[in-house]
């Protein structure tokens, strides 16, 4: 399995977040480190990129596997990692941040949301369900990826993408609760007003938000990955109904890069297969709208409303992208 192809928003050095204690390492990716120049401050690596190849029809596995290098800079306990280009021999101007190893190059790093660009480091506030660590030794390269069990579901987009399915029946992408939002200043004042939103946050993963009076109670949200899929999964609760989301992005592999799966399969224009998604997240914003409809239209008087289905865990194979 090779993580680069896992998720499509991740890179080997994209997941970020800060350094909360996490449970042990779901994936893992080990390439052989080839070479060390100590005195450029760069070290060559081997890396299993392996894909799906798509020509003429027919979908094939190709190995390929590609000597990569990075340059290194090490401050104290900040390790930072910049591309570097073998055919010119230059390294990226912008690197990426590593924190809680030693002052050595061979430790175990944990990556941080933070860039180096002209001398200078900046981070933002951001953190993610998923995080990486990297562990780098005289023979190996390692990255890890962990599902963080602090991160806190109340700050990222799931509490606007609740609220905009069950008013307006917005679709959104599940993926996206990965991460925390630094909403801006006023941001849900018009929600406040318009719809008379109240959020309540129990814990990390049990959140309760009211609209209108009718409280959607959020439960057991929970992200996870392994060496084959990703998921995100959460139940909503709201007058005794309920509604629940089950998200799987699967990785392309050696196993499912076959052309009886060409329909599954993700391609691009350009030919780049990519993995595939099972999520019933349409039925789910008709759950969360039909509810929020339903609760409406009885406070207005009207009893006739639309009924939400005895079987609320649909499960669909609606592949997307």
């Amino acid at each position: 399995m090779k993580l680069s192809k896992i998720f499509l928003s991740f890179t080997i050095l994209g997941i970020v977040a800060c350094s909360d204690s996490s449970s042990g390492p779901d994936i893992s990716q080990k390439s052989e480190i080839n070479a060390l120049d100590e005195k450029k401050q760069v070290f060559y690596f081997m890396e299993d990129n392996g894909y799906c190849d798509y020509k003429g029809n027919h979908l094939t596995w190709k190995n390929d596997v590609q000597k990569k290098a990075y340059k290194y800079e090490i401050e104290n306990d900040t390790l930072i990692l910049f591309n570097y280009d073998l055919e010119t021999s230059k390294a990226a101007k912008r690197g990426d941040v590593f924190v809680d190893g030693g002052k050595e190059l061979f430790d175990t790093w944990t990556a941080a949301p933070c860039k180096k660009e002209k001398d200078e480091i900046t981070c933002d506030q951001s953190t993610s369900a998923i995080k990486m660590k990297l562990k780098i030794s005289e023979e190996t390269y390692t990255v890890q990826y962990f599902t963080n069990s602090k991160f806190d579901f109340a700050e990222s987009p799931l509490l606007k993408d609740i609220v905009d399915a069950a008013i307006d029946e917005k679709e959104f992408d599940p993926a996206e609760w990965n991460y925390s939002m630094n909403y801006k200043k006023g941001f849900w004042d018009k929600y406040k007003e318009e719809y008379g939103v109240k959020f309540e946050s129990n814990s990390k993963t049990s959140i309760d938000i009211t609209i209108n009076g009718l409280t959607f109670k959020v439960r057991d949200v929970e992200s996870t990955i392994d060496e084959e899929k990703s998921t995100i999964s959460a139940t909503v609760t709201a007058a005794g109904l309920e509604c629940d989301l089950d998200y799987t992005y699967y990785a392309v592999n050696e196993d499912n890069c076959l052309d009886e799966n060409f329909q599954m399969l993700n391609i691009t224009e350009e030919g780049d297969v990519y993995g595939y998604t099972e999520s019933n997240e349409k039925d789910f914003v008709k759950c969360l709208h039909t509810l929020y409809r339903s609760n409406a239209l009885l406070k207005t008087g009207v009893t006739k409303v639309v009924p939400v289905e005895e079987d609320k865990r649909i499960k669909l194979p609606l592949f997307q992208y």
